[in-house]
């Protein structure tokens, strides 16, 4: 044996010294300490910074339809006492599904067509007191677990949707609407969860995200007109171009939202124009959802048809009983005299620039363009 150091020895390194640039000498990397406040100067080292702040893990959060928060992953796991197990499904790529068509005279197959499913995510979860790392205080009781596995249940829902969050530092905030599946209601239990005080028990919890894409917050800008703009225009309109951009992974069909009064014309791609309806006052604003498989035009005003009157109409009462609907006026895209559909998607990681038009001098037109993203941190 011996004492010499090796080639891959690191000789311990004195953090608070450093080497004067023109004499090589040792002086200290900081000034003197205030005894008063001696805490800022270490605090201003990123080595030193606490894990809270330099953790790199993943963070995984469940905001539930009561809009409790609970970390599940990162480095604020287990603040309110729950916390996942190591192993998560369904985060990847969204389902989906080939449909091919074979036959006696075709060689192999023939892809007809690509089916996106719903996505279900599955996933461990930890109830127990201790879990909490940011409380020093380690009240591991059964009141304790009972109220925490309460408020965990209440955070869940079989009608209405919470949101699973994902976070990185490579790619911030995703989020995915979900609702609890039924394969998360065994509730099977082989010891009583407060036997031997252990205060635990881990729940298999199985989501159901309907729209299997996760989303970041939409893009969205304002496009305003003036008597200038109209006076540079013509036939009466003032013209202007809205450049948003998709950072997504998926394509992103533009939504619109005009003011009233007034008629817009919006740009469906870099050529085609598309002129909406004409509005009064009245009308307020409405809302334009370039989606195919969306409703084109929404009024703000526009009257509601429930399931109330579509029986009466249906039992041949719509004389007596809609009058107060039929006083209302056509619905907006009712009184849309060419309608036309949209066909202009933006790809995935492009930009798209739209035109817009505008015969009120104050009219407004704001384009939000949806961020949609394949997975959760992909």
């Amino acid at each position: 044996m011996t004492d010499l150091p090796q080639d891959d020895y690191v000789p311990p390194r004195d953090d608070w010294m450093g080497k004067d640039p023109y004499s090589g000498e040792p002086e200290p990397i900081y000034q003197p300490q205030n005894p008063r406040w001696p805490g800022w100067q270490k605090n201003t080292n990123w080595d030193w910074a606490s894990q809270m702040l330099t953790a790199e893990s993943t963070k995984m959060v469940w905001v539930g339809p009561n809009l409790k928060w609970w970390d599940l992953a990162g480095n604020l796991r287990g603040r309110q006492g729950v916390i996942a197990t190591n192993e998560i499904t369904g985060v990847g790529l969204a389902p989906w599904e080939h449909k091919f068509s074979e036959g006696p005279y075709v060689a192999g197959a023939t892809l007809e067509r690509t089916d996106i499913r719903k996505r279900i995510i599955t996933f461990g979860a930890i109830l127990n007191p201790n879990t909490n790392r940011m409380d020093k205080r380690r009240y591991n009781t059964p009141f304790k677990y009972r109220f925490i596995e309460s408020q965990w249940w209440q955070s869940f829902s079989k009608t209405e949707f919470g949101y699973l969050g994902f976070f990185t530092r490579s790619t911030g905030w995703r989020w995915i609407k979900c609702i609890l599946n039924s394969d998360s209601a065994s509730g099977s239990h082989s010891l009583d969860p407060v036997a031997h005080n252990n205060n635990s028990v881990v729940y298999d919890m199985s989501l159901v995200a309907v729209d299997p894409y996760f989303y970041k917050l939409p893009f969205f800008k304002t496009w305003k007109n003036s008597p200038e703009l109209i006076a540079k225009g013509k036939n009466g309109f003032g013209e202007g171009t809205i450049t948003l951009a998709n950072r997504g992974t998926i394509v992103a069909n533009p939504l619109y939202i005009v003011t009233c009064p007034g008629q817009a014309i919006i740009g469906d791609g870099p050529d085609r124009l598309i002129e909406m309806p004409e509005t009064s006052t009245a009308d307020k604003y409405y809302m334009i959802d370039t989606n195919e498989n969306m409703k084109t035009i929404t009024g703000a005003v526009d009257p509601v048809d429930n399931p109330f009157y579509r029986f009466i109409r249906q039992a041949g009462l719509i004389n007596f009983f809609l009058h107060d609907i039929a006083a209302q006026g056509l619905p907006l895209w009712r009184r849309w005299d060419n309608p036309m559909e949209f066909e202009y998607a933006v790809g995935p990681m492009s930009q798209v620039t739209a035109k817009v038009k505008h015969d009120y001098p104050d009219g407004e037109i704001t384009m939000i363009l949806p961020q949609r993203y394949e997975s959760a941190w992909g």
